[in-house]
């Protein structure tokens, strides 16, 4: 498994364990907006917690980011998040903030629509699981 992947695994099982379907779409629209950072309270790991609007990552940070990070996996999920611009190896230098915070969104983003296909899946009824209509068969 590539370090990269590694990365996703964590995030995506951050978002399974501590983002409802409600949260989840937040996220999405907070990361489609340009606003979602690292360094903030609305940051990945922060908004599952967020008891405010979703903030960009020039705003102070609230006190619910303390309670996300006691969360399962938090710390991993942050550090993934953080470290997800380093696309095939390629890192950035620390002046190029606003260039690593567009990789991570892009790739959130993603990760994000396919968590969401994820669950509409098994909420979805599967056709498997209906039971079979039987037909009368003819008296002979």
């Amino acid at each position: 498994m590539t370090e990269q992947q590694e990365r996703k695994r964590h995030i995506r099982a951050f978002m399974q364990a501590h983002y409802t379907d409600e949260r989840l779409a937040q996220l999405l629209a907070h990361a489609q907006d340009g606003k979602l950072g690292f360094i903030s309270c609305c940051c990945f790991v922060g908004i599952a917690t967020a008891d405010h609007a979703l903030r960009g990552g020039d705003e102070s940070i609230g006190e619910h980011y303390g309670d996300a990070m006691e969360f399962v996996g938090a710390q991993e999920a942050e550090d993934s998040y953080n470290h997800l611009y380093r696309i095939g190896g390629r890192g950035l230098n620390w002046a190029e903030t606003a260039e690593r915070n567009s990789l991570r969104r892009r790739v959130l983003i993603a990760m994000i629509r396919t968590e969401m296909k994820r669950r509409a899946a098994l909420a979805a009824p599967m056709e498997d699981s209906k039971p079979s209509q039987r037909v009368a068969e003819p008296a002979l």
